[in-house]
């Protein structure tokens, strides 16, 4: 606190602890509204950072068929093994807890594999999910598009 001197009289500038304590208070409330927002929103990035993931080392597979042969990518609940050639394991990727992983293919269940041509054998989709948002990744078999779509 500091004092001003105006024509002899002393003035006390400052905060008064009722003011500094409803400041307090305030940013408390706000706080206690904010905090579980964005945990959730955190958590729901985690999601399509794993989205995005899984996106990028399957184009990364389908690009390595054509150098290497035929490659195939198995997908489990948690995790995903990428072969290249079929038969050589390249990396395998678990997902974080609280995500998943689905994946359903016309010709075999959980198995996308690229031709040495880069096209995929058949249509299929793959699903990530986690804290309440599903992003769904879309294979072509006539094309060799691969898409990533956000659906809830």
């Amino acid at each position: 606190m500091s004092k001003l001197i105006h024509n002899k009289k002393i003035r006390y500038v400052g905060l008064t602890l009722v003011e500094l304590v409803l400041v307090i208070a305030i940013l408390a409330i706000l706080a206690s509204v904010a905090i579980p927002k964005i945990n959730t929103w955190i958590k729901q990035a985690k999601t399509k950072k794993a989205a995005y993931q899984v996106l990028s080392d399957i184009q990364y597979v389908q690009s390595m068929a054509l150098a290497k042969g035929e490659s195939k990518i198995t997908f489990n609940t948690n995790n995903y093994i990428a072969e290249v050639p079929i038969g050589t394991t390249l990396f395998t990727k678990i997902l974080e807890n609280g995500i998943t992983i689905s994946a359903t293919f016309f010709s075999t269940s959980n198995e996308l594999i690229f031709q040495r041509n880069k096209l995929p054998t058949s249509n299929g989709t793959i699903e990530i999910s986690g804290y309440g948002v599903t992003y769904k990744i879309l294979v072509n078999h006539i094309t060799g598009r691969i898409r990533l779509e956000k659906i809830s």
